[in-house]
């Protein structure tokens, strides 16, 4: 999981950076110094998803990406290429998924710490 997630950066960085040949890119090894904790975190978010059977959102993916694509004066080329590119729009998914669980969290959070001020 580290190694493919490392490849996925390393792409995704060739990706922003305008590489396409891949010996001009970062070495792997320069991403898989971070990818443990982010497969952790994938995990984590993952389970959380599964376990309290949270649903993914699509109006907010929808919002994300306007507000994504309405910073750049090229917004409707970026908006149509993130539409027409499955890696892409799975990424921009993920992130809407984390937003989510962050929300569920910070709400879990905050009916706990009103329960528990409740019974003092």
């Amino acid at each position: 999981m580290v190694h493919r997630e490392a490849h996925a950066m390393q792409k995704d960085w060739m990706r922003q950076s305008g590489i396409e040949d891949e010996e001009k890119a970062l070495p792997v090894s320069n991403f898989e110094k971070i990818c443990p904790e982010r497969v952790h975190l994938g995990l984590l978010v993952n389970e959380l998803v599964i376990s309290r059977e949270l649903k993914l959102d699509d109006d907010k993916v929808e919002t994300k990406l306007e507000e994504m694509t309405k910073a750049y004066p090229n917004g409707d080329e970026i908006r149509k290429m993130y539409e027409q590119t499955p890696e892409l729009l799975d990424q921009l998914k993920s992130m809407v998924m984390e937003d989510q669980v962050v929300d569920w969290l910070t709400e879990l959070r905050h009916l706990l710490k009103k329960k528990l001020s409740l019974k003092n």
